[in-house]
C-alpha cells in the first residue's frame, strides 16, 4: 500500500518566498477548476519588485470559505515570520493605506495574509489587531463589512492537502520522498520529450483534439486517452494539451497546467493504481496524467474516476494502438495523421533552409510519419548533411552523428531491432539474457557492460521502457536497423 504524503505546517514553513507564492497560484487555479468558477486569478511571480501590498487576487463568484473568503479577495504572501509590527507596515506606509488594501476595502472585499509560518490562535489575533490599528492610524476605522484574514502555515497546509498538484509542489520543493512519484507540470516540463523540438508542430487534426481535450479535462470526472505507436508524439501532445496560455490572465488553461500531476506506469502499474485510488478516496482534486498505461489499467482507472463525487480528471497514454474508446475522449494517433508534422520539424533545422520542398519530402519519407525521427535528426545537428544524404545513411547519422559507430553497441541494437519488445526486468528478463549471451555472445559482455552500452540510447528515447519490457523506437528506425543486420548476416552465412 502506497502512503500518500500529508503536508504539514513544518513543510510550508520551509518554502522559499518564490515557492510559497507559486503554491498560492497553484491553489487558486486548483480551486477555480474544482469549483468550475468563472474567476479572474492573477498571481505574478516576480517577488522582488514592488507589489503595493498585493501578491495575488481572486475575482469571481464563489461559495466563500476560509481560503477564498470573498468574491473579491487579495492576498499578500510572506514566507518569513510576521510579527505584529510587520503586519502594520505591510498595510500602511507613511500614514496611508497601501493601494491594494485601499482597493479591496473600498470594494467590500477581503484582504488575506498568506504566511508560511504557523501560529496559535492567540498570536493570530494579535496580528489581526495590529492591522486594525494600522488602518485606524490612517484615519479609517474598520467596519463590520471590512474583512482581514490570516492564513498561517497550519491553514495553508490544510488547503494544500485538498489538491494533488499542491502536494506535489511542496514535495518537490522540500524534497520529500514519495513512494510513488507524481510530478507537477513544471517538473514534467524538464523532460527532454516535452521540449524537443522547442516549437511544437501541429496540424488541424491535432489542434482539434487539443482544443477538445482542454475543455473536456476541466470537468472533474472526465477522462481522455491518447494511444499510438512509440515515436508518434503522444507524450508531447499530452504536454501541449495541458500547457498554459501565453496570456497570463487566461485562467481556464492555467487551471489545467497548475492542477496537473504526471505519473508513469513504466515500472509499477499496481503502485500507480493504488496512489490514484488514494487521491480519489481522500477527496483530492487535480488533473492526473498517466503515461505507459495499458488498456487493462486504464479500465481500472476509469472505475476510480466514475465514483460519485470524484474531483479528479484523467488523461492516459499508451503505445499500443486502440480503436476508439466509448464513453471517453480518445485519439488513436496514426502515422498518416502526423506526416506534415514531420515536415514542420525538419523545416526548423538550419541545415534544411537551402533545400527544396521536394528534397525535404524525400528526407521526411524515411520517417513514415513518425515525428520522433525528425526530432532525432534535429539532435544530430550538422552531422546530417541533408542536401547529400540518402535514406540508407539516415539511421547511421541518427545513431552516431559524426562519431564512428560503436561496434559493440551497434550489434546490440541490431539484435534488439529484430523484436517488437524484449523483457529487461522481472520474469521476462530471460529475453534480455538471450540477446546478451546468444545473439551478442561474441561480444562477451557482462550484464553491467551490456546495460552501460545501452544507457545513452535510453536517454535519447531510442530505447524506451514499458513495464518489464524495452523496445527500440520509432519503428522506421528499428526496421532500418533490422535490414542492416540482415545485410551484415547474409554474407557471413553465404
Amino acid at each position: 500500500m502506497s502512503a500518500l504524503n500529508r503536508i504539514e505546517a513544518e513543510h510550508i514553513q520551509r518554502l522559499q518566498p518564490h515557492e510559497l507564492v507559486t503554491l498560492l497560484r497553484i491553489l487558486l487555479h486548483a480551486e477555480a477548476k474544482q469549483r468550475r468558477a468563472a474567476a479572474i486569478v492573477h498571481v505574478p511571480l516576480q517577488i522582488n519588485v514592488p507589489d503595493d501590498g498585493e501578491d495575488a487576487r481572486w475575482v469571481g463568484d464563489v461559495l466563500a470559505d476560509e481560503f477564498i473568503p470573498d468574491k473579491f479577495t487579495l492576498y499578500q504572501s510572506k514566507a518569513e515570520d510576521l510579527g505584529p509590527g510587520d503586519c502594520k507596515s505591510a498595510v500602511a506606509v507613511n500614514g496611508h493605506l497601501t493601494p491594494a488594501l485601499n482597493e479591496v476595502l473600498s470594494a467590500n472585499g477581503c484582504y488575506v495574509f498568506f504566511c508560511g509560518h504557523p501560529y496559535v490562535q492567540k498570536l493570530l489575533a494579535r496580528r489581526i489587531k495590529a492591522v486594525a490599528d494600522a488602518i485606524a492610524g490612517t484615519g479609517r476605522q474598520l467596519t463590520r463589512n471590512d474583512q482581514i484574514r490570516f492564513l498561517d502555515g497550519n491553514k495553508i497546509a490544510a488547503w494544500t492537502n485538498r489538491h494533488v498538484s499542491a502536494i506535489a509542489h511542496v514535495c518537490e520543493c522540500c524534497q520529500l520522498r514519495q513512494n510513488v512519484s507524481f510530478r507537477t507540470w513544471k517538473d514534467w516540463k524538464r523532460d527532454r520529450v516535452c521540449h524537443s523540438p522547442p516549437v511544437f508542430q501541429s496540424n488541424e487534426q491535432l489542434q482539434t483534439f487539443i482544443a477538445s481535450a482542454r475543455k473536456h479535462l476541466l470537468v472533474p470526472g472526465n477522462i481522455a486517452r491518447i494511444t499510438g505507436l512509440s515515436g508518434l508524439g503522444k507524450t508531447r501532445l499530452a504536454f501541449e494539451v495541458l500547457s498554459p496560455s501565453i496570456d497570463a490572465t487566461e485562467v481556464t488553461q492555467a487551471s489545467l497546467s497548475d492542477t496537473a500531476v504526471y505519473l508513469n506506469m513504466e515500472y509499477s502499474s499496481a503502485s500507480v493504481l493504488d496512489i490514484i485510488g488514494q487521491f480519489e478516496a481522500a477527496g483530492l482534486s487535480g488533473t492526473v496524467v498517466v503515461d505507459n498505461c495499458p488498456r487493462e489499467q486504464h479500465i481500472a482507472l476509469e472505475q476510480i474516476l466514475r465514483r460519485d463525487g470524484c474531483k479528479l480528471s484523467l488523461l492516459t497514454l499508451d503505445y499500443v494502438p486502440e480503436r476508439t474508446c466509448s464513453g471517453i475522449l480518445h485519439v488513436n494517433l496514426l502515422p498518416e495523421m502526423t506526416r506534415d508534422v514531420v515536415l514542420g520539424i525538419l523545416k526548423q533545422l538550419p541545415q534544411a533552409r537551402p533545400l527544396t520542398e521536394a528534397q525535404l519530402t524525400y528526407i521526411a519519407s524515411f520517417a513514415h510519419g513518425f515525428p520522433q525521427i525528425a526530432v532525432l535528426m534535429a539532435e544530430a545537428g550538422d552531422a546530417l548533411d541533408l542536401a547529400r544524404l540518402d535514406q540508407h545513411l539516415i539511421p547511421q547519422r541518427i545513431l552516431w552523428g559524426r562519431d564512428a559507430p560503436n561496434d559493440r553497441a551497434k550489434q546490440i541494437l541490431w539484435a534488439l531491432s529484430l523484436f517488437t519488445h524484449v523483457g529487461f526486468d522481472g520474469e521476462p528478463k530471460v529475453q534480455k539474457e538471450f540477446v546478451r549471451t546468444e545473439l551478442c555472445g561474441s561480444l562477451q559482455l557482462n550484464e553491467r557492460d551490456f546495460d552501460r552500452l545501452l544507457q545513452p540510447f535510453f536517454e535519447r528515447r531510442i530505447l524506451q521502457r514499458a513495464g518489464d519490457y524495452a523496445m527500440l523506437t520509432p519503428p522506421p528506425l528499428a526496421v532500418a536497423l533490422a535490414a542492416d543486420w540482415w545485410g551484415w548476416r547474409t554474407p557471413m552465412n553465404s
